[in-house]
């Protein structure tokens, strides 16, 4: 919740909320968002009654963890106080309690006059472990969850992704940004227009109130784990929205839409890199069209088969072949199917709507006869010639088996026909992967990958067809939701987000993807981003977040300089931060060191140790775990499923630690990390951006020559303590 003080009125605005005579202002409103997004020292333009006026923001006031505001004895829990011409915050916890005691304060005589201790000012490196905890929110506390801030406070660049109603918006940012809230407070955003109120604001029709329906939404992230993260916030923001993992909705839909059933097995291999791009999956669409297209041909060159049906039979059989002749030899039906032969053999770009895709609603569309086509028939021929051309239609639409498509594709080495056109520079790897992916069919073994790809197909088929059909279970639409997001991007292939961005209905196509190239840790992750959406004609909107709301300025500017070295960062142009780099020889010694500032951390607190691989994360829980058990603090490996516990030290990789946050964060050795490998380097700055409030940094001193190292002490962003020097 925001209360903003401009130079002659008091407004608060809350979401989804409409109630004047209290002064509350809806958050779909231009005014809702104009306060959203202010900054002090802003001009607003505000429409009001009178007309348009403007404002200046002379202060702000963020409140976190109101409770009861509409009962006797309300409550915030948090208060952030922000005036012109003072750049410091000031923050009061517990507003009640404050107040009360002013009260009492003022009320009491004078206390005599206390002489005032020496203040004792912080050196920098307590700005990356603070000495004093007791002003710190720690991640339990209320105040300090994801809640509703981001829809409540945000910049002017969350502001204009948060607005945009239709079409792809890709949130790009770095650690800490808000790009995983951003995306739920688009859908948030779109999911009040259900109100029915200003939808004409954004361009939208007010009798299309009933499509913002938030169960009708769905997002997708990377890892089980954060599944019920962001369902409680979701909850928090009254929202029904369905949150699923890759794994499960690859493996619902391959499952609800028959892919590869018996004889097919799984095999546990995974294709090439190159397998699992857009490009890839072009190849794959030209060559099932043209095969599609030769099949409909051959069904073509066949007589309209006569229905045994009782009106079938009433049609002598030379009656019959003169309609053939007429309706399915030539005329409208024939030419409609030549037509869609044509469109299919085009070779076009790919993945273009006069290919692959929609070919499903195309074909239910073109393989009908209308009344004005057999107005000549009697009623006996009508209803027998609309039966056959039926069935001619399901013999059309079973061509479209994802699963047999996909297996022709590499029949006789088929997609070698076209390979040349999408992989110019990599042909030979491309040759090389189809040629193993044809070995592995033959034996009726699939991958993940192979699944993916199929569906990839499969969504493209069926793109605008609405409609179920008896004993065809892989022709059932794909783009049934109103709302989809997607988080990290950088870390699912391309095919991956285009079947995921695929579930979006045409009407709107409201897709929020985020992510963050510098934090890409899986190497067939998607680069990039606008190659996921071939199928969308409307450029792809970007929008770039770079202020780190996660960690304090010290932290914040820490992670910046790790940045540089990833594959999204670039040169760090801020001042050097002074990061204590702890470096030693005795590895014990420093194992004890480590567990003692841990044990020394409030009991509550969150604590990460990060490693790059899993040998790495064993091996300093052998090192450290033994005494902080001793502490109480409760040492454990844990892997995704389980960094979300409470009161341990977990013990963990990169990969895993990416999406969340922490109160504090230990990397033992920052030189296990490859400096020749880019998303090693891109795993180290995940590291160091998972904390909110400190961070522990060491190196051996025989590493100390690391890439990272070496640069970043030159500038001065690390700067080495020898806790036990070399002999």
């Amino acid at each position: 919740m925001r209360a903003t003080w401009w130079d002659i009125d008091f407004v608060a605005y809350q979401a989804n909320a409409s109630l004047p005579e209290a002064a509350i202002v809806p958050r779909n409103s231009r005014m809702g968002s104009e306060i959203a997004s202010c900054q002090v020292g802003d001009e607003l333009e505000i429409k009001l009654p009178p007309g348009e006026r403007y404002f200046i923001v002379s202060a702000l006031i963020d409140l976190e963890g109101a409770a009861q505001l509409l009962r006797p004895r309300p409550e915030i829990r948090l208060a952030r106080f922000r005036v012109a011409d003072d750049p410091e915050e000031d923050v009061i916890r517990g507003v009640r309690a404050f107040l009360e005691n002013l009260l009492i304060t003022a009320e009491a005589p004078a206390a005599p006059p206390v002489a005032e201790a020496a203040e004792i000012k912080p050196t920098t490196f307590d700005f990356f472990w603070p000495p004093d905890w007791s002003k710190v929110l720690l991640a339990h506390e209320p105040e300090a969850a994801l809640s509703t801030k981001f829809f409540t406070q945000t910049t002017k660049q969350q502001e204009n992704a948060i607005q945009a109603v239709r079409g792809v918006t890709v949130v790009n940012g770095i650690a800490g940004t808000g790009k995983t809230s951003i995306a739920l407070g688009r859908l948030k955003f779109f999911a009040n227009f259900r109100s029915g109120e200003h939808l004409q604001d954004y361009g939208l029709d007010p009798n299309d109130w009933a499509d913002f329906d938030s169960s009708n939404m769905i997002g997708f992230v990377l890892s089980p784990n954060l599944i019920q993260y962001l369902k409680q916030t979701a909850e928090d923001l009254e929202m029904r929205i369905k949150i699923m993992d890759f794994e499960e909705y690859r493996n619902q839909e391959r499952q609800s839409r028959r892919l590869f059933g018996r004889p097919f097995k799984r095999s546990p291999d995974r294709n090439h890199d190159i397998q699992q791009t857009g490009r890839w999956l072009r190849a794959c669409a030209d060559i099932a069209s043209i095969r599609l297209a030769g099949a409909i041909e051959a069904i073509q060159q066949e007589p309209l088969a006569k229905p045994q049906t009782p009106d079938g039979s009433r049609v002598a059989d030379s009656r019959w072949r003169e309609l053939d002749a007429r309706l399915w030899k030539s005329g409208p039906l024939r030419a409609r199917i030549v037509g869609l032969v044509r469109r299919l053999r085009n070779r076009g770009d790919g993945l273009t709507e006069v290919r692959l895709q929609g070919v499903a609603n195309i074909l239910d569309g073109a393989i009908r006869l209308s009344d004005t086509e057999t107005s000549a028939l009697t009623a006996v021929e009508r209803r027998a010639v609309r039966e056959a051309v039926l069935n001619l239609a399901l013999r059309f639409l079973r061509l479209l088996n994802p699963t047999e498509l996909y297996v022709n594709v590499f029949n006789g080495g088929s997609i070698n026909e076209v390979l040349p056109a999408h992989f110019e520079e990599q042909l030979e790897a491309a040759r090389e992967a189809a040629k193993l992916t044809a070995l592995r069919l033959e034996e009726r073994l699939i991958t993940d990958d192979d699944v993916v790809t199929a569906l990839c197909l499969n969504a493209l088929i069926c793109d605008q067809f609405e409609r179920d059909i008896r004993d065809i279970p892989y022709l059932v639409t794909f783009s049934d939701r109103i709302g989809v997001f997607i988080d990290e991007y950088q870390d699912f292939s391309e095919q991956q987000v285009l079947l995921m961005g695929l579930r979006a209905k045409r009407k709107y196509r409201q897709i929020t993807v985020a992510g963050d190239g510098g934090q890409r840790l899986h190497a067939s992750g998607v680069t990039q981003i606008a190659n996921s959406f071939p199928y969308i004609t409307e450029p792809v909107r970007q929008i770039s977040l770079d202020r780190n709301f996660r960690q304090s300025k010290w932290l914040a500017q820490l992670s910046n300089s790790l940045r540089s070295f990833t594959e999204g960062g670039g040169p760090c142009a801020e001042e050097p931060c002074g990061a204590p780099l702890h470096t030693y020889d005795d590895e014990p010694e420093y194992a004890e060191f480590v567990a003692s500032k841990i044990s020394g951390l409030p009991d509550t607190a969150s604590v990460v140790v990060i490693s790059p691989s899993w040998e790495t994360a064993q091996a300093w829980f052998d090192r450290i775990g033994p005494s902080l058990e001793s502490a109480f603090r409760n040492p454990i490996v844990s892997d995704r499923a389980r960094l979300t516990e409470r009161l341990k030290t977990h013990f963990t990789t990169a990969l895993d630690a990416k999406g969340l946050e922490f109160d504090v964060a230990v990397v033992p050795d920052i030189s296990e990390f490859s400096d020749a490998d880019p998303i090693a380097l891109n795993g180290l700055y995940v590291a160091v951006s998972r904390p909110r409030h400190a961070i522990l940094l060491g190196c051996r001193h025989s590493t100390v020559g690391h890439k990272v190292v070496k640069q970043l002490c030159h500038r001065g962003d690390l700067v080495q303590i020898s806790l036990f020097p070399p002999q």
